[in-house]
């Protein structure tokens, strides 16, 4: 008799073998502790404290959102359809250097938090500012996480007299997150556009001085290309980070929509992974990220939201689903990329770009249980011919359950580690003694 602590059944799972997408039917997962410990037909031979069967659902693995910024949930809908530059200059930053303090922070990375595992995202990779709050946040949730700490040339709300607190948060995220199983430190450089050689090559040396990710914008919109070709002696953003060894640590590259060839030739020999951010891209009119021929090269891509002021949603299943859409437009292919490979970036892909696809990212035995099961008994899901299909009519609210290292955090689409309606009310009392 093999004992699990949890047993799940469903008719469709979706795994990899040998490399290759497999949907197993009418099977099960076992788990002991946080990790899988079975995979494959239920049989009298199995029992478990806790048995579910979930009839017609679909389990996958845990949705990884590679590039936001959490707390920015609260600048959702905030000056949205201006011009990107002056969106970002003019409204943005401000009302960053404005609002945001530790405060800010927690309650955005909060409500960030249970949006997104609402909709099947067990984890996120960061960048914004004061992350050892963050952090805490995070830790509570449930959720896993790879924090950015920003780094920038300008003053920051958490950095505002450019006297090196950045760094001592850094420090202090680094410290805060050792050893933990769920949460990891990052640095991130904001962008090449706002960021200058030394702080770029300072921010490089300390990833690599840590043993830590390195996350920054890079080639968003053909401004920010043109302009590193007009101030850096004809290189391209790539380029100059690579002339500054920033490509020679592990880094993850978020939009690459304006890469060049020989950008995809470089990254693919180098240790970092573009970020693909299909909704922000159309939203603040950037363009489409060259993913067919990225993949083609070799290129590590994964899948992002960006955060909730460019985006306006952390839903990673309706970004599959416009992710493929958008590749298959912009090429003017209908068979551009599959179905089952935007399953693969928003999964797998996260986890081999954050460096912990010995981990998560797929359901085999050994890998942290980090997944959630799908209710399919709904009208716009049937009749189902091709499961990976599904990420075509998906919604998000389909989802039923969600697991975190074996730990049920959503169950019935409720979440069992963050509070709904009391973190409206602190919400709504927050906002109107923050006055915006």
């Amino acid at each position: 008799m093999k004992t699990f602590d949890t047993l799940l059944k469903a008719q469709h799972i979706s795994t990899l073998q040998k490399g290759r997408p497999f949907v197993e039917k009418d099977t099960c997962i076992g788990i002991s502790g946080k990790e899988i410990a079975y995979v494959g037909p239920h049989t009298a031979d199995l029992s478990a404290k806790t048995v579910t069967d979930y009839g017609e659902a679909w389990i996958i693995p845990g949705l990884i959102n590679a590039h936001t910024h959490l707390p920015m949930t609260l600048f959702r809908g905030f000056s949205d359809d201006e011009p990107l530059q002056d969106w970002l200059t003019k409204h943005i930053f401000p009302a960053e250097a404005r609002l945001v303090n530790p405060e800010f922070c927690r309650i955005g990375t909060e409500i960030a938090a249970l949006e997104a595992m609402l909709s099947g995202t067990t984890c996120f990779a960061d960048m914004y500012y004061f992350e050892p709050d963050i952090a805490d946040v995070m830790d509570k949730s449930g959720m896993r996480a790879f924090l950015g700490e920003s780094v920038i040339d300008f003053p920051t709300p958490d950095n505002k007299k450019k006297d090196g607190s950045d760094y001592r948060l850094l420090e202090e995220l680094i410290e805060r997150t050792r050893g933990h199983s769920r949460l990891a430190a990052m640095i991130a450089p904001h962008a090449p556009y706002t960021c200058s050689d030394e702080t770029l090559r300072r921010a490089a040396d300390f990833a690599r001085a840590k043993n830590i990710l390195l996350s920054v914008h890079v080639s968003e919109t053909a401004f920010e290309v043109a302009e590193s070709r007009k101030n850096f002696g004809g290189k391209t953003p790539v380029e100059r980070l690579l002339g500054l060894g920033v490509l020679d640590t592990p880094a993850l590259f978020a939009h690459c929509v304006h890469v060049t060839d020989s950008d995809i030739e470089i990254m693919a020999q180098k240790p970092v992974a573009a970020i693909y951010n299909p909704e922000s891209n159309m939203k603040l009119g950037s363009g489409a990220a060259p993913v067919r021929k990225m993949l083609d090269a070799g290129v590590c891509v994964a899948l992002g939201t960006d955060g909730c002021a460019s985006n306006n949603d952390l839903n990673m299943i309706r970004e599959m689903d416009t992710g493929a859409k958008l590749q298959k437009l912009s090429l003017a292919d209908n068979s551009a990329i599959t179905a089952q490979e935007l399953i693969e970036l928003a999964t797998v892909g996260g986890a081999k770009a954050l460096q912990i696809s010995e981990r998560v990212g797929q359901l085999k035995v050994g890998l942290s249980a980090d997944l959630v099961a799908i209710d399919l008994r709904r009208p716009h899901l049937q009749p189902v011919h091709e499961v990976a299909s599904l990420i075509y009519s998906l919604q998000g609210n389909e989802v039923k359950d969600v697991f975190v290292e074996g730990r049920k955090v959503v169950e019935n689409g409720r979440s069992l580690t963050i509070d709904q309606e009391g973190l409206m009310d602190r919400l709504s009392f927050y906002r109107s003694k923050a006055g915006f």
